[in-house]
């Protein structure tokens, strides 16, 4: 058995482009739900329980943003209808799986992520750069980037612009060398992405 990644680049944003894995039947989809979606949701859960024990040493109540998709789903859903986060913990995984599985079974030309994202691409948006076949069911790995690849972003809840700034290459959430992974100003994240390319 093999499998399909394909490099997908957004045209005019940056020369690499993201990795994604290109599903060919439901035993696919499922595959890269166990693998790769399952882990991103325990990593939620163990980032989420290890700030709650960190939140009661310290005596604070003040929940960090999350680092995964899924975390920031489920803070976003929670957010929009006041679910508890077990509740909205639920209902995005469940809507997450269920999306990804009947857009396949609809015979949309689906892309999956090495996180939680769905791309279904617009030729007029986005353009394949490359696809590779493989044995193993690993994502090839980025290894040469340029500040064209960085993406900064600012989380935007309900209309209230968020006053850190996070950076993205790919797929992947750039941290410092202190291992931080969101930053007071743009200039920081920028100076963040070049520590991090380097």
């Amino acid at each position: 058995m093999s499998y399909k990644f394909v490099r997908i680049r957004r045209k005019n944003s940056g020369k690499y482009g993201t990795w994604y894995f290109k599903p060919r039947s439901v035993e696919d989809v499922q595959l890269h739900w166990d693998t790769i979606c399952s882990a991103q949701i325990r990593r939620h859960v163990d980032e989420r329980y290890q700030t709650k024990y960190a939140l009661a040493d310290t005596g604070s109540h003040i929940w960090p943003h999350p680092t995964t998709q899924f975390g920031l789903g489920v803070e976003a859903l929670m957010q929009a209808t006041n679910h508890s986060y077990v509740l909205g913990m639920l209902q995005v995984e469940n809507e997450a799986y269920r999306s990804r599985m009947r857009s396949f079974g609809l015979g949309h030309d689906i892309y999956l992520s090495n996180g939680m994202t769905v791309l279904i691409p617009d030729e007029s948006v986005c353009e394949i750069m490359e696809s590779i076949e493989t044995e193993k069911f690993a994502f090839p790995e980025q290894t040469t980037w340029t500040m064209k690849d960085v993406r900064y972003m600012q989380w935007n809840m309900f209309g209230n612009k968020g006053t850190h700034w996070y950076t993205k290459i790919g797929n992947l959430d750039v941290t410092d060398k202190n291992g931080n992974m969101k930053w007071d100003s743009e200039t920081e994240a920028e100076d963040a992405a070049r520590w991090f390319i380097t």
